[in-house]
């Protein structure tokens, strides 16, 4: 029994687990359960880290495309429709750009009212973070109907993105007729950054010549001065030499150029300055700036015929402008059109702006003088010549006249030397409008005069012998206006010894039209003793230039200058001999917001008006050669009106002695209308010389900025997982082109 109760004992005691093998039971089932618990967390934690990073990496994809696909439709280079914010930073935090709309064929829809078709913008794309918790990447559309509302200016674009971006602004951000939308395109904490690409000028051609618009890009301008570079990078492998023209520079809301060569101290721009420091100029030490004349490129047309030639020494020299914004600045007064008014015409060339003196009318046929016919005269005889005006007789013609003057005086040609022993011989001769109204009588005082011309001296009498050429009269006081017609008249005097004419070759008539008088018969073959009519200036003459957009709203006006010179070819001041005036300049200033100037204008166009200015203008001398006087006015009380005009008035007075009379008149060289510039995306814009000597490869920079044609945009995205306690980024990098030149 003692032996049964034994053996039962020791068969429970191996029934049952000891208290050691409990407790490693007991681990290992921790460690098994543990286990499977840290492979499930972390396999937990895998898929949420990779659902942060699918969410992040699809934001980046998405906003990637978004901004490629509205940046490549867009375009950098249309005049200041493109704005960053914040301005003056090489690194922009938001953009507002213009797209247009496609049309029914899949096409961008294009302007069919013009010729050029060019692109409709009617739309304004702005890409923003709006900061939160978290943040949002916004992009927001005005949308607007191109048929009445007109794309926004510079001005307002860059409003329109900062209330955006600082106020978060919205249908109050838009402008009148655009409609709004937005959209956020993901919620994160996100940090954007838009840069510019790096754009170079390289100037090697085979042959010589000029890029007449090479767009460096655009930035966005908040002063008023602002310094332009050009650094030399690099040597195009083919080039003979590496030099810099530059004919134009175009940094201007308004579109407005600077003329290289006005930076060279050559020029006097520099020195004098306008008291402004419109003209400033440095370069690197060594370097070579100088101005240049290319009148001799062919089939290339440079603005004032030079340029400023720049030759750098080594890789990193820079040359560097003062460019304002903003001005009008009219040097090349053709680029314009400049319209004249009233009837007494100014001449216009691309330099300056006069008033007219010299040959009015000339007979082109006299040098096919027949050698075989010619007018026997008949003493007392009467002859004229009709010179056709714009009216002949009150009837509008064809106009012979090319300008007026105050005074006159008139060639006549004698006959030709194969004509031995006959002569001109001439009594009473006058001048008079065609209706006979007002007449002059001629003299000719030079009578000392020896053969082949010999002249009969007294009034109105005039002998002129065969081979003796043209005789002038002396200066008269008939005035001479290009819309009438005048008569030149004369009687046929008996000359001793000689054959005496009245005009030749032989004619059906004994008065002869120079021009397509109203029914009569046009003597085409008929050579006239009359071969010139010259005049003095006229006594009032006006230009009016062209009408220049400003490009901006409500501009403020500052200030108008401009540069005049005047000598009367002794070296004296612009005075007669008793000290008065004969020679003075009027200029007039107006601005509307009409572009044809004809409506709501500030100014009067029969010279009443608040800003008429009376200058008695003298000349100032350095050495042997004369220079400009600059005058300048205030003109901030004017109309604050979009288009700008401005109009001049050339006074030329009577010499007290009688001699000189209206023979002076100032030159008109440069006029410049200056208004504060507004901040806004502008273009730099030069026009350039090509060829093997400008093979240097250029970049340039804007107050050390530099500019945008391309875009880089940088976009980092983070995301914070609280259970997890990490920090998650992506980020990517998008370069972009815009592919649009707004044609």
């Amino acid at each position: 029994m003692l032996t049964y109760l034994k053996r039962l004992s020791a068969k429970r005691r191996r029934a049952a687990f000891t208290l050691v093998e409990v407790i490693v039971a007991v681990t290992i089932i921790t460690l098994v359960t543990t286990g499977a618990i840290t492979v499930f967390i972390m396999g937990l934690k895998a898929y949420h880290e990779e659902a942060i990073k699918n969410e992040l990496n699809l934001d980046l994809e998405i906003a990637m495309e978004n901004i490629r696909q509205d940046l490549r439709l867009s375009s950098a280079c249309l005049g200041g429709a493109m704005a960053f914010y914040p301005p003056g930073s090489n690194v922009y935090t938001a953009i507002s750009f213009p797209i247009a709309s496609v049309d029914a064929d899949g096409l961008l829809a294009r302007d069919t009212n013009t010729v050029a078709r060019k692109i409709t913008w009617d739309q304004t794309v702005i890409y923003h973070v709006k900061k939160g918790t978290p943040d949002q990447l916004v992009r927001t559309v005005y949308q607007r109907d191109p048929d009445v509302t007109p794309v926004p200016l510079p001005q307002q674009l860059q409003d329109q993105l900062v209330d955006v971006v600082k106020n978060h602004a919205t249908t109050g951000a838009a402008l009148q007729g655009e409609i709004y939308r937005s959209r956020v395109i993901f919620n994160n904490l996100v940090d954007i950054k838009f840069r510019a690409l790096p754009c170079y000028y390289d100037g090697y051609s085979t042959n010589i010549g000029r890029e007449g618009a090479f767009n460096f890009g655009s930035i966005v301008l908040t002063q008023e001065h602002n310094w332009v570079e050009f650094e030399f990078v690099a040597t195009n492998a083919n080039a003979s030499n590496v030099w810099l023209g530059i004919d134009r520079i175009r940094l201007s809301q308004s579109q407005s150029d600077r003329e290289g060569e006005f930076y060279s101290s050559t020029n006097g721009y520099e020195i004098y300055d306008w008291d402004f420091g419109y003209f400033q100029m440095s370069n690197t030490a060594g370097t070579v700036a100088e101005v240049s004349n290319m009148t001799h490129v062919m089939g290339f047309n440079w603005s004032g015929g030079h340029q400023l030639t720049f030759k750098p020494n080594n890789a990193g020299d820079r040359i560097g402008f003062n460019v304002y914004n903003d001005m009008w600045l009219d040097t090349d007064f053709d680029n314009y059109g400049g319209g004249q008014y009233g009837n007494r015409s100014a001449v216009v060339s691309n330099s300056y702006v006069s008033a007219s003196k010299g040959t009015t009318w000339a007979s082109y046929h006299v040098s096919y003088m027949s050698e075989t016919n010619y007018w026997q005269g008949v003493e007392g005889t009467n002859y004229a010549v009709n010179i056709v005006g714009e009216n002949y007789l009150g009837v509008p013609s064809y106009s012979l006249i090319t300008y007026s003057g105050k005074r006159c005086r008139i060639a006549f040609a004698g006959p030709s030397s194969v004509y031995t022993n006959k002569s001109l011989a001439m009594y009473n001769v006058t001048i008079s409008e065609v209706s006979g109204s007002n007449a002059v009588l001629l003299t000719f005082s030079d009578s000392a005069v020896a053969n082949p011309k010999v002249m009969a001296p007294g009034a109105g009498t005039v002998r002129i012998l065969a081979g003796a050429g043209q005789v002038w009269s002396d200066w008269c006081d008939a005035e001479i206006e290009k819309e009438k017609s005048y008569q030149v008249t004369w009687r046929v005097l008996a000359d001793t010894n000689m054959s005496y004419m009245g005009f030749w070759p032989t004619s059906i008539s004994n008065i002869s039209y120079w021009g397509a008088a109203p029914g009569a018969v046009m003597g085409t073959t008929c050579i006239l003793a009359v071969t010139e009519i010259e005049v003095s200036y006229p006594e009032i003459a006006g230009f009016q230039s062209g009408i220049f957009d400003t490009g901006i709203t409500n501009p403020a006006y500052t200030k108008m200058k401009w540069r005049a010179l005047e000598k009367n070819g002794v070296g004296s001041d612009f005075n007669d001999v008793g000290g008065n005036v004969i020679g003075d300049l009027r200029m007039k200033v107006g601005s509307a917001n009409d572009a044809t100037m004809t409506a709501d204008a500030d100014w009067l166009r029969d010279h009443v008006t608040v800003f008429m200015f009376e200058i008695g203008l003298g000349t100032f001398w350095e050495g042997d050669e004369p220079f400009d006087e600059i005058e300048e006015v205030d003109i901030s009380g004017l109309n604050p009106g979009r288009f700008v005009q401005y109009g001049v008035r050339f006074d030329s007075h009577d010499d007290p002695a009688g001699i000189n009379g209206y023979m002076y008149s100032a030159e008109l060289h440069d006029v410049l209308v200056e208004w504060i510039g507004a901040t806004g995306a502008v273009d730099l814009t030069l026009s350039l010389a090509r060829g093997p000597d400008y093979g240097g490869v250029y970049k340039a920079y804007v107050n050390g900025q530099e500019l945008v044609k391309g875009l880089r945009v940088d976009l980092q995205i983070f995301n914070t997982s609280i259970p997890l306690g990490r920090d998650y980024t992506v980020k990517g990098e998008l370069h972009v082109i815009p592919l649009n030149t707004g044609k």
